[in-house]
């Protein structure tokens, strides 16, 4: 017995090795923390023009990837809730997607908001951070700042981080 507690100690270990460089060296993208400020983020809209995401918000931000099948997952659930609360709050979705592709998409899945995309590779960390995780559900003050964030099917969740804030 005491010749396996050693072997089994270091093999603990070395798994507790691999699994951190897998987090470190290629595990989920980072995404904004809260508190995080977008203000300076820019997105492109519909008819191509840039503006910063601030002019959004306050808002909802659904963050999605066409090509995504987790995004296909929430897609009804994100329908769904669009129409639940479309007089309430300001939803937008966002994606790296080229603009075409993404409107495609967000039209296809009954999504009656305002489509914006960013480029995965723009030169703002924040911008590339923003989208490098979907679906993913940002809650963002006035400010275009993150108040709250998580995977795409805690959509109602955080939505309610606005309406905390007194936000409608």
């Amino acid at each position: 017995m005491k010749t396996r507690t050693p072997m089994l100690v270091r093999g603990l270990i070395a798994i507790a090795i691999v699994q951190s460089l897998v987090l470190v060296v290629g595990g989920e993208p980072a995404v904004p923390p809260r508190a995080s400020d977008l203000s300076a983020v820019l997105a492109t809209d519909t008819n191509g023009d840039r503006q910063p995401l601030v002019a959004v918000a306050p808002a909802v931000v659904l963050v999605f990837d066409p090509e995504c099948v987790h995004t296909h997952q929430v897609s009804s659930l994100w329908r769904d809730w669009i129409e639940s609360v479309a007089a309430h709050v300001r939803v937008v979705a966002l994606s790296a997607s080229p603009l075409a592709v993404a409107t495609d998409y967000a039209s296809d899945a009954g999504w009656p908001v305002p489509v914006l995309t960013v480029r995965a590779d723009e030169p703002s960390s924040q911008a590339s951070a923003l989208v490098g995780r979907a679906p993913w559900v940002y809650a963002i003050d006035a400010r275009g700042k993150v108040v709250d964030g998580g995977p795409g099917g805690s959509v109602s969740q955080v939505a309610s981080a606005l309406r905390d804030l007194n936000y409608p």
